[in-house]
């Protein structure tokens, strides 16, 4: 099998969230045909998910809706649409089966990466030897 192994990195000031540019998009015939985002890693998501405004723009399939489960311990539906692929950058395209739209108006980011995408490359956060930065890198690997 041939692998293909990309990678994106980032420093991060210690104790605030990771964000990364990236684009949403659908691929058609090959293409990627999507608008630029800023996404937040979010490890406890198991599903990835994106913005009202993001979702209405590509035209995705509606596939239901889910209960979720939030943190403060209550629980939310949430629509759930046709999958969308993630480009963090030219060689780095992670494409989610199905993701949740969600209200993200009052954030400064229009997508979450979550653990569908995350489980399927290797993520480390590392922090720097004076702990003021920490390391952020994911590294997927193609098979």
């Amino acid at each position: 099998m041939n692998k293909s192994q990309f990678s994106i990195s980032t420093k991060v000031e210690c104790g605030k969230v990771v964000i990364t540019d990236c684009a949403v998009g659908t691929i058609k015939d090959g293409e990627f045909l999507g608008y630029r985002a800023r996404a937040i890693w979010d490890t406890g998501a198991s599903r990835s998910a994106i913005s009202e405004r993001i979702a209405s723009k590509l035209n995705l399939n509606y596939l239901g809706s889910h209960r979720v489960g939030l943190a403060h311990g209550n629980d939310v539906s949430l629509p759930v649409y046709s999958g969308a692929s993630f480009m963090f950058s030219e060689d780095l395209t992670c494409c989610a089966p199905a993701v949740d739209v969600v209200d993200l108006s009052e954030q400064d980011f229009d997508a979450i990466i979550g653990m569908d995408i995350i489980g399927h490359g290797c993520l480390t956060m590392r922090p720097s030897k004076d702990g003021t930065t920490t390391r952020f890198k994911f590294t997927y690997t193609e098979e």
